[in-house]
């Protein structure tokens, strides 16, 4: 594999490069981890792709993106290369273990994929609530980086669906007692409720809550967001 790396970055316009490239993509898509082979393929679709302008077919291309979630760290460069071509099921899975040491050690990519990534239609929610759920789980400061990366980038997946995220934050907050995470949480809803423009319907909705019992300490909780 080695060889057939060095041939292609010496003649990466050859009629073999074609067959080359193919063979790495081949290599890469049976494999749920890079390993020493796989990563000589891999540097062989990055030449390909970032200095020799390949341009993968639609299969191709397909295979790389769905092979992404298994080795995120790996495969980083190319996540952003092909971000608008990602499709929300894989998206999801990309970001849907943000926390994990994998997760951890690509951080700044998955913030810079939220920044960009423009989801189907009715998907933004989705994504909003993909990574919320993951507050239930992990450090405080693995809880604080959800909640500082969903006050980035929430309108951008809120799709208008204001009072979904209302109601999925408010729902985190009545299982959260960590007062610090509590009130990175009370922030992300106090800015939910100043962008939707809809403070009176969510007071409303609170005021709903307040009849029942065992809602009561979760009106009390979240009372300063709404003023």
């Amino acid at each position: 594999m080695q060889l057939l790396k060095e041939e292609y970055m010496h003649s990466p316009h050859l009629d073999s490069s074609i067959v080359i490239v193919q063979h790495a993509v081949d290599l890469l898509k049976i494999r749920t981890k890079i390993d020493a082979v796989g990563m000589v393929a891999l540097e062989i679709l990055k030449y390909a792709l970032f200095t020799a302008n390949y341009v993968l077919d639609h299969n191709s291309k397909e295979d790389i993106i769905s092979s992404i979630k298994y080795d995120i760290y790996h495969y980083k460069d190319i996540l952003v290369f092909f971000l608008s071509d990602v499709p929300i099921t894989e998206f999801l899975e990309i970001i849907g273990n943000v926390n994990s040491p994998t997760g951890k050690s690509v951080r700044s990519t998955i913030r810079t994929i939220l920044a960009e990534y423009v989801p189907e239609e009715n998907n933004g929610p989705t994504v909003f609530t993909t990574l919320l759920a993951q507050v239930k789980e992990g450090t405080v400061s693995d809880k604080l980086f959800i909640i500082n990366l969903l006050r980035d980038v929430f309108e951008r997946y809120a799709e208008g669906a204001w009072i979904t995220l209302f109601l999925k934050t408010a729902e985190i907050i009545a299982n959260e007692e960590k007062e610090e995470v509590l009130q990175g949480l009370l922030q992300l809803l106090k800015d939910i409720v100043e962008k939707s423009q809809l403070r009176k319907k969510m007071k409303s909705i609170c005021k709903e809550w307040s009849a029942n019992p065992k809602l009561q300490k979760l009106v009390k909780k979240i009372s300063s967001a709404l003023k």
